[in-house]
């Protein structure tokens, strides 16, 4: 996992927003230190997990806000896709990125991965991480197509 210690963020649209919580899910306590700092950097609220029966006891936690789940792709025992959908018996409309650092093949199939499954690759830069979570929080909700937008006609152009 890199920092990119030398990348700079250039504006605030990577940022959390006010309240904006990620759950991370990562057994390596390293990477997971890294998860967290790097997000709370980003102004999200950050809770974390070293495993998937921890992460589904602060999910089962209805008071507890969750905007995202950030999970490793391999974890002891549940492994994450297990784990997502645990997670999304309670939070129907969680989102989800899976990391990994093994191949891609964990979750791709015919070289396409499934509907719906976000991934990133580790090592990633914050520059990176920021990006990927800033668009799915900024995504419909799951399962909802975004609005149309109007077309404008001559006359208001």
């Amino acid at each position: 996992m890199t920092a990119d210690e030398g990348e700079a963020l250039e504006s605030g649209d990577v940022e959390g927003r006010t309240g904006e919580t990620i759950l991370i899910v990562e057994d390596d306590a390293d990477v997971r230190t890294f998860l967290v700092e790097a997000l709370r950097e980003l102004n999200y609220r950050t809770l974390s997990a070293a495993d998937a029966p921890a992460a589904l006891r602060i999910i089962d936690q209805k008071n507890a806000r969750i905007d995202l789940l950030l999970s490793d792709v391999v974890l002891p025992g549940m492994n994450g896709r297990e784990l997502m959908a645990e997670a999304r018996k309670q939070r129907p409309d969680l989102k989800v990125l899976f990391m990994t650092g093994y191949s891609r093949n964990a979750i791709v199939h015919q070289g396409r991965l499934d509907p719906g499954i976000e991934m990133i690759q580790k090592p990633m830069s914050q520059r990176e991480l920021a990006g990927r979570i800033r668009d799915l929080l900024d995504a419909a909700p799951r399962g909802k197509t975004p609005p149309r937008r109007r077309r404008r006609t001559r006359d208001e152009r």
